[in-house]
């Protein structure tokens, strides 16, 4: 999901349109990224007391699985690298996995302008928020507006042409009316209404506002059809974040809950994977500014709690997860 700053309550910095939001690099070398870490086991930093839990449905398996490389979590971060998280690692070197550089080819003329640092001045185009397919394939939307297509193996990145209005998260979820999956995306005034995209045609279908309103929301899915939001209440930047399941036919919330002390950061993706969630939020220090790197936590479902897993020394700013993950 895009870089959240703490320059002002609800402000955005990225499109030049205002839109969303770019990062900023971190001139770290890819040896140099970890950093001390907790070894998974982490005693638990926040509780949470929803009404209801977030129920996940009965584990179903996609009949178009393809093998990858295990486990098949992706992020990417505004350093443009793709990176393979490994949630039943029990060691930090184990965890993250660099798959590689990616290099997309970028527009001179880019759908929604160019891009903005957090000083609002001109900056290179880096991702805003990504999804992966079962079959391995990111879709990778840029803080400028363009969305590629990136090979998870090869790294190979070739552009969809798609033209979006605005930046969005995006999640696959596996349909249950047929073996196809759906690409949703939350786009809008502050990511908070729910279209799906034909990945095939690249045609956009509107389903509606997320209700209640939702900000900043990000996507993601599972092969038993589940899809799930994770937000921010209010644009404001001490807004709390919660997570929630969404109706696709309606974008209606269901079994919200709040995760009252989980930091919102700058900079946030999720994935749903073995039975737990796992939320990337980019670390900020005591004035708000960015410190270019993301607290990976894990989220019971069942009752908002909290651990932290590890660190990593880049923003992340989006995360896919196949519908092929295990569920449980």
């Amino acid at each position: 999901m895009p870089v959240r700053t703490g320059v002002a309550a609800g402000v955005l910095v990225g499109f030049a349109l205002g839109s969303g939001a770019c990062g900023s690099r971190t001139g770290l070398e890819l040896d140099e990224i970890f950093r001390a870490e907790p070894d998974g086991s982490a005693p638990t930093v926040g509780d949470a007391a929803p009404d209801v839990a977030i129920p996940i449905s009965p584990v179903q398996t996609p009949p178009a699985c393809v093998t990858l490389p295990s486990p098949s979590v992706y992020v990417v971060s505004t350093a443009e690298n793709l990176w393979q998280f490994n949630p039943s690692a029990t060691t930090s070197a184990a965890r993250l996995h660099v798959v590689g550089h990616i290099e997309c080819p970028l527009s001179t003329v880019p759908p929604l302008g160019v891009c903005q640092d957090l000083n609002h001045q001109e900056a290179t185009a880096t991702p805003f928020s990504m999804a992966v397919d079962l079959k391995g394939t990111a879709y990778v939307v840029y803080c400028d507006g363009e969305v590629f297509e990136l090979d998870t193996q090869t790294l190979q990145c070739e552009a969809t042409g798609l033209v979006p209005t605005q930046g969005f998260g995006m999640a696959f979820s596996q349909d249950t009316t047929d073996p196809d999956e759906t690409l949703f995306i939350a786009t809008g005034m502050n990511e908070g209404t729910l279209e799906s995209i034909n990945t095939t045609t690249f045609a956009y279908k509107t389903i509606g506002n997320f209700s209640p309103a939702v900000n900043f929301a990000e996507l993601t899915g599972t092969g038993a059809g589940d899809l799930f939001v994770f937000y921010s209440i209010n644009p404001n930047d001490n807004s709390e974040l919660s997570l929630a399941k969404v109706d696709k036919a309606n974008a209606s919330l269901t079994n919200i809950l709040p995760l009252p002390n989980l930091p919102r950061g700058a900079g946030w993706a999720f994935v749903f994977w073995g039975g737990n969630f796992y939320t990337f939020t980019g670390e900020v220090d005591g004035s708000g500014a960015l410190l270019n790197s993301t607290v990976i936590t894990r989220v019971s479902p069942t009752d908002g709690s909290q651990a932290t897993v590890t660190t990593m020394g880049e923003l992340v700013v989006g995360a896919g997860v196949s519908t092929c993950a295990p569920q449980r």
